[in-house]
């Protein structure tokens, strides 16, 4: 039970990288980026918190370095998911970074 919520935690650190990052998910998990993002807009709209430009590069930046920490210390998940959900977060740490400069 503790594997099965630590890889839903990576699935959606890998999600929230990606978005940040600007990229793609996988098929697979379009449904479940789609569900975060609807309730992400919907908190932003309900506390006002719409950014544009600088602000919102700036929040996107803390939340990059945020997910970071926390795909570090999320524990141990199933060890045939774990090279698939590090490919993808490291391609999107990557995007990231190289869009910072």
């Amino acid at each position: 039970e503790r594997l099965r919520a630590n890889l839903d935690k990576r699935q959606l650190v890998c999600i929230r990288m990606e978005i940040v990052a600007g990229i793609e998910s996988p098929p697979e998990s379009q449904q479940a980026r789609m569900e975060y993002q609807v309730s992400q807009l919907a908190d932003k709209m309900k506390q006002g918190d719409i950014q544009v430009g600088d602000e919102k590069q700036s929040a996107e930046s803390k939340e990059a370095f945020s997910l970071l920490q926390d795909w570090s210390v999320i524990g141990p998940i199933v060890r045939t998911e774990l090279p698939r959900l590090t490919q993808r977060f490291d391609a999107a740490r990557s995007v990231f970074l190289q869009n910072l400069k």
